[in-house]
């Protein structure tokens, strides 16, 4: 009788150990509302943060309504996604926003790429109303682009990007620029080796005054392209570089400062297979592995964006093609602090969808942005998802 009530006891715990496991991978995020922007164009978001006022603040580009060709955008939504103004700004060639950020006097700034004398980093000024304070591009003869851009601790400015500073035949550098708060250059470095592929691609400020840089390259590594992560001192200089990856093409996209270390997501390529999986990496302050971890298996999927839920779990987001017929959609990854997927969701149609940033609300709701044409009015529009977990 003993065994077979310890038997009934035993079954009954792993059915319940079964279910509840079933049930907390199944769980889904609850949308609270969704909304396409644009025009019968080309329009897409890279970026976006809240502001003081609560409102949300998104950059991207078009090619839709009075763009001459493709113009940098921002846009300002409330909290209902309901859009409150927009501008665009550009040249009658190729103007793009690939990173923007709230600074302290209540506007923004945002960091992309212009074409209008070349093709320069652009960095311009806005007003707590969209308005116009100022622009500058950086960069020389070839080719220079910012991906990234963050306030530093003195009130100046972080850019990261890729330049072909020294001739276009030679590849790309990692390039990181220092700004003043008055636009003007203390500093630039670049990281890379001739003839190679380096890009800086997301950065943030440590407790020293330096920095830690994320990024690609194909100049050192395993790989024919390695996650790259790099730690300067406050002027620039380089202290120690690490890089990370398969013998394939590796990513990194997008970090997040946690304890004891440091997030960084991006994509890991096994070129045999032809799989791309969504690819974390955690690392300590000193740059060694604690974790590595690939999300996502057959077919192609990324991540783009990495915020904390609780000191204990993250959402990623990124896209997810899984399926034979080569539609992509927007995935958004809940996991835990020890790398297990909680749950995981995709939101999009048959078409091509793409989670591109995301954050996290004050009242712990979260707000994707990325852009489809899956539905909308153009070719592809903006695309902005609230949700709650």
């Amino acid at each position: 009788m003993r065994n077979k009530k310890f038997l009934k006891i035993l079954f009954l715990w792993c059915l319940g150990m079964f279910f509840s496991g079933f049930f907390l991978q199944a769980a889904e995020p609850q949308i609270l509302w969704e909304h396409t922007y644009g025009g019968t164009g080309w329009d897409r978001a890279y970026s976006l943060h809240l502001t003081d006022d609560g409102s949300l603040i998104v950059g991207g580009s078009t090619r839709s309504g009075s763009a001459k060709r493709t113009d940098g955008w921002v846009f300002k939504l409330n909290m209902q996604g309901k859009q409150v103004w927009e501008k665009h700004w550009g040249t009658h060639a190729i103007d793009e926003v690939y990173s923007i950020i709230p600074t302290t006097d209540g506007g923004s700034i945002f960091t992309g790429l212009t074409e209008f004398r070349g093709s320069d980093a652009w960095i311009l000024k806005l007003g707590a109303t969209g308005e116009w304070e100022g622009e500058r591009p950086l960069g020389g003869t070839d080719r220079d682009e910012a991906y990234a851009i963050i306030q530093a601790q003195d009130g100046g400015y972080l850019l990261a990007g890729a330049s072909e500073a020294r001739g276009a035949d030679e590849g790309t550098d990692a390039w990181v620029v220092k700004l003043d708060p008055g636009g003007n250059i203390e500093w630039q470095r670049f990281f890379g080796e001739v003839e190679s592929v380096s890009e800086a691609h997301a950065m943030l400020q440590l407790k020293d005054g330096g920095y830690l840089v994320a990024g690609i390259t194909d100049a050192k590594g395993e790989g024919s392209r390695d996650g790259w992560i790099l730690r300067l001192n406050a002027q620039g200089d380089l202290l120690w570089d690490r890089t990370f990856g398969s013998s394939d093409s590796d990513r990194v996209y997008a970090m997040l400062s946690v304890k004891n270390g440091f997030l960084f997501v991006g994509e890991t390529t096994q070129n045999d297979i032809l799989q791309t999986e969504g690819w974390m990496l955690w690392l300590s302050a000193e740059g060694e592995v604690y974790q590595e971890i690939k999300f996502g298996g057959p077919g192609r999927h990324g991540l783009r964006a990495v915020v904390a839920v609780s000191n204990d779990h993250y959402l990623l987001a990124g896209y997810s093609e899984a399926d034979s017929n080569q539609a992509r959609d927007g995935w958004i990854v809940k996991i835990s602090k020890d790398g297990q997927v909680v749950w995981e969701s995709t939101w999009g149609g048959t078409g091509w969808d793409e989670a591109q940033a995301l954050i996290r609300l004050i009242d712990g709701s979260y707000v994707m942005a990325g852009y489809t044409n899956s539905q909308g009015a153009g070719e592809y529009d903006a695309w902005v998802v609230r949700f709650q977990d």
